[in-house]
């Protein structure tokens, strides 16, 4: 067999390889987007801000799915580590693990990430109890300053704490990781409002946190699959022409100036519906 015929067979055994993974593709796509969605959510440039890819690594547009989480301590940041991700629901999503172990133990390592369904709220009891804490944490800081009058940095202080309310009420993501389970139908019937949950696939780890002499499983959310967006190309000319319009340099306001309509299929796979300027 001569080299040319050899090339002409493998070129068409490579064509009808892409033909086939072409086809599995979008035959996945039809199936998510051809029953009712099970989540149908407005979403702001807060929760999905566009992803600033360099001009010669990607010619597309993606907006990035931005969560948090309410943090263990009143004060703490989002570290992906919630005070409901430990005992009973890290077994609920198959871990292994002891609780207590003196420091030093063996067993006290990590685990292996497990790919988990997660619950992400968006606008809800997790973001009114965010910004619940950054008025708390003013208050504290102002009956501190009438304790010890004076202080050098009270003011700037003070000033950080009032930045940070008007952060969480207009700048922040509203989109908050509250819950995890291995069976989304489960979840589903839990978090019933398309509006206000929407189920995706994620990853958790599970490590060590020491606390009294000891040491305390806990588990640290990954991530969320997809991390981000693909913005349509009839979807990505309307957001590059508001951007324009309402660009920003160094000292211009963080609120939000689009607003992204986004559904989540049956399959649990989102896509882009609607972009849309907001008023500013």
């Amino acid at each position: 067999m001569n080299k040319s015929l050899v090339g002409r067979l493998l070129f068409a055994a490579a064509f009808v390889v892409l033909v086939a993974v072409n086809s599995l593709v979008l035959s996945g796509v039809a199936d998510n987007q051809a029953e009712a969605p099970v989540a149908r959510l407005w979403m702001t440039e807060r929760e999905l801000p566009k992803v600033k890819w360099l001009a010669m690594e990607n010619s597309g547009v993606d907006l990035h799915i931005r969560w948090r989480n309410l943090s263990r301590e009143e004060n703490g940041v989002d570290d992906g580590s919630p005070s409901w991700l430990s005992g009973k629901k890290l077994e609920e999503l198959g871990f292994t693990f002891a609780n207590g172990l003196p420091l030093g133990d063996r067993r006290a390592k990590p685990a292996l990430d497990r790919e988990v369904f997660l619950v992400l709220e968006f606008s809800g009891p997790a973001h009114l109890e965010a910004i619940r804490r950054a008025e708390r944490a003013l208050v504290s800081l102002e009956e501190e300053q009438r304790r010890t009058p004076g202080e050098k940095y009270g003011q700037s202080d003070r000033f950080q704490a009032k930045k940070r309310i008007r952060a969480e009420e207009s700048e922040r993501s509203r989109l908050f990781v509250v819950d995890a389970g291995l069976d989304p139908g489960n979840l589903r019937q839990l978090y019933d409002d398309p509006a206000r949950y929407l189920i995706t696939s994620g990853v958790i780890g599970l490590h060590y946190h020491q606390e009294n002499g000891r040491l305390w499983a806990r588990g640290t959310i990954r991530g969320v699959r997809p991390a981000k967006l693909n913005v349509p190309l009839q979807q990505r000319r309307q957001l590059d022409r508001l951007l324009q319009q309402n660009h920003r340099d160094s000292t211009a306001s963080n609120l939000p100036r689009y607003e992204v309509e986004v559904v989540y299929g049956q399959r649990f796979e989102p896509w882009i519906n609607t972009i849309r300027a907001l008023e500013q």
